[in-house]
């Protein structure tokens, strides 16, 4: 499948306005930032810019006993991620190489030095998706890696980060966890404040007592095409889908890079 589009015809329909950070901002106020705008990442100020993700902040959590100190003394910028660059009046082909060479799914649109808009895998899935080109195609997802729902919050962040994965299937249930969901409920549920007041107990509870950082996968129905796919997570809240045997993950980035690359 080849796109005939640039970058910019891309975002248009849904332009992002990264959040911004300074260079010296902690990790606990790149979580606050994720968790108060629900975005993927925040970009971090400096030349060249960084971005910082959900899975950044857990690789904090993840690496200390006592991790509310450490998201106050680790500086964002010391556990950022380089991002794909783009311009806008590229080919999105050519970014998707790039995005598919460094295995991001997103890339730093700028014009200069100037940031002009964020190329997420969201918003490449919506494009293909409006101009019907994932139509006839089958969905390729990833295998799902599960966990028992008992398993502690620190079990299940030792876990991603062990295997390298952004979500985590709960076994049993209707369930997942992922690096986006738990910045997502870090504030609204108390998450932050629990790390801060007992961390060890906050690590070791099951993940499900945290209903708020949960995600509950739509499930795509057998022989559905990539084109189908794509409106259901279009639709759902988490944009996520399982297979109905729940032994595949269909994602954006499943629906966007992963088909333009395997139609190549």
């Amino acid at each position: 499948m080849h796109v005939d589009a640039a970058v910019a015809d891309v975002i248009s329909g849904s332009p992002n306005a990264p959040l911004r950070l300074g260079p010296e901002a902690a990790v606990i106020e790149a979580a606050v930032a994720l968790a108060v705008a629900k975005e993927s990442l925040v970009v971090i100020q400096k030349s060249p810019p960084l971005i910082v993700g959900g899975y950044n902040v857990l690789s904090v959590v993840h690496g200390s006993k006592n991790p509310w100190p450490a998201l106050y003394r680790t500086r964002a910028a010391d556990v950022a991620w380089t991002p794909v660059y783009a311009r806008p009046e590229e080919r999105i082909d050519d970014a998707l190489d790039r995005m598919r060479s460094a295995g991001q799914y997103n890339a730093l649109v700028m014009e200069g030095d100037s940031i002009s808009g964020l190329l997420t895998t969201l918003d490449l899935m919506r494009f293909l998706h409006g101009t019907g080109a994932l139509r006839g195609i089958a969905p390729r997802g990833s295998a799902a890696i599960a966990a028992d729902p008992d398993t502690s919050l620190g079990g299940a962040i030792h876990v991603m980060m062990g295997r390298g994965i952004r979500r985590l299937l709960l076994s049993g249930t209707e369930f997942s966890v992922s690096d986006h969901s738990l910045m997502r409920g870090a504030l609204d549920g108390g998450l932050l404040l629990r790390l801060r007041d007992d961390p060890e107990k906050a690590l070791s509870d099951p993940v499900t007592r945290y209903g708020y950082v949960l995600e509950r996968p739509v499930v795509l129905p057998e022989g559905a095409d990539a084109q189908e796919a794509a409106e259901l997570i279009l639709r759902a809240e988490d944009r996520v889908a399982v297979t109905e045997d729940r032994g595949t993950i269909l994602t954006p980035w499943d629906l966007s890079v992963r088909s333009l690359l395997g139609s190549r």
